[in-house]
């Protein structure tokens, strides 16, 4: 067996997904990716088209729904987030590192508006990577880089919410996933893959290792699904340095 590309590369001809950063696969079968429209982002980047969210049957492929976020993304388009309510998707969250925003898209209704985030939700100068984790109604927020972890009340994402300091982490954390309560990360350069209980104090002695990266291998997003977390990790180093990338999803 092999691997073959998802939409099929017919689905691509006229170019449909330039650069898809974030994926999600909601409860009801569909597959929403959030497409940059940016490419070589390593390099000089190329504006290739617009940011948009594309919603995809996960079964057969086709596509259901292409979302234009051209005048919502003033930045770049980073990370999806998506709100699921009982009957599916309510709200989809795009993080916005360059712009300092959240972009909030009202999958019903079909429209959407920015939240500009207060200025205590700090970049330091040349790292615009802004991370987004949903928890318990609250969206939780942090730069690469930076010291401070935020929440906001996905109600407040709304109408007038208040961004809430949950207090202060390690500068190198990259968000992995999430697992019930929990938010999976690592530290950049480390292999530990830590989780922290949202639910307790973001203290170090309440972190704890739920795994380890293999030599060699960066990883890059975690997935909780029946009972288990799915690592998905590659040689990033390798991809980088204009070598063929080797990918690896695992159980931890």
């Amino acid at each position: 067996s092999g691997l073959s590309p998802f939409p099929s590369y017919k689905a691509h001809k006229n170019g449909t997904i330039v650069n898809a950063v974030d994926i999600y696969l909601d409860s009801n079968g569909s597959l929403w990716v959030l497409d940059s429209g940016i490419i070589d982002t390593f390099q000089k980047s190329i504006k290739k088209g617009p940011p948009k969210v594309v919603r995809l049957d996960a079964d057969s492929g086709n596509i259901l729904k292409e979302i234009n976020m051209t005048d919502l993304v003033m930045g770049k388009a980073q990370y999806l987030i998506v709100d699921e309510g009982t009957k599916g998707p309510k709200y989809l969250y795009i993080s916005d590192g360059p712009a300092r925003s959240i972009v909030v898209w009202n999958v019903a209704k079909n429209k959407g508006h920015v939240v500009l985030l207060p200025k205590i939700v700090k970049k330091r100068k040349g790292f615009n990577v802004l991370y987004a984790a949903l928890i318990d109604k609250k969206l939780y927020l942090t730069y690469f880089g930076a010291n401070e972890l935020f929440y906001l009340k996905t109600s407040g994402l709304l109408e007038n919410g208040r961004v809430v300091r949950v207090g202060l982490k390690d500068p190198r954390m990259v968000m992995l996933g999430t697992r019930n309560h929990e938010i999976i990360f690592r530290l950049a350069g480390k292999e530990e893959i830590l989780a922290w209980d949202t639910r307790t104090k973001l203290t170090e002695e309440n972190l704890k290792i739920v795994g380890k990266s293999k030599p060699g291998m960066s990883p890059m997003t975690v997935v909780h699904g029946y009972g288990k977390l799915w690592l998905l990790e590659s040689n990033l180093k390798s991809f980088l340095n204009g070598s063929q990338t080797e990918h690896n999803f695992r159980l931890l």
